[in-house]
């Protein structure tokens, strides 16, 4: 029977290296973390926004209860002049909320941007580390 059998070239299969494993690995996280970064970047600036906004509007009802009473006052000069400078320091506050707003999105971009830079060059290094154990057999 052995002369109707014919050998066939031996094959072996090609596996990974725990080297090119913890390469391909890390890669992974670091691509993670990236997508993690901007996740969390569209969620504080989401955050911010919301919080903006409430704030807004909850300064624009104080200032429009202010003028309402301005309105009643008339007459009272006493009153008017405290109602006015009521309406000055609603408005003073209104564009302190947008400023403040403003500056925690900048810095949030800011700190979410040094992030991304910090793991993008981390996956560049695994990448290069990567490339570097495979040309070196490992």
């Amino acid at each position: 029977m052995s002369e109707f059998i014919e050998t066939l070239e031996s094959r072996r299969l090609l596996s990974a290296s725990p080297t090119i494993l913890a390469d391909q690995a890390a890669i992974l996280a670091n691509r993670t973390a990236i997508k993690t970064d901007h996740l969390n970047l569209k969620t504080k600036l989401a955050t911010d926004r919301a919080n903006e906004a409430a704030s807004l509007a909850a300064q624009k009802a104080t200032l429009k209860s202010d003028i309402t009473k301005l309105k009643v006052d008339r007459g009272n000069a006493t009153a008017v002049s405290a109602d006015q400078a009521a309406i000055t320091a609603d408005r003073l506050e209104l564009k302190t909320i947008q400023v403040t707003g403003k500056t925690n999105m900048a810095s949030d971009i800011a700190a979410n941007k040094l992030q991304i830079a910090t793991d993008t060059t981390n996956l560049k290094n695994a990448i290069q580390k990567l490339a570097s154990d495979r040309r070196a057999g490992l």
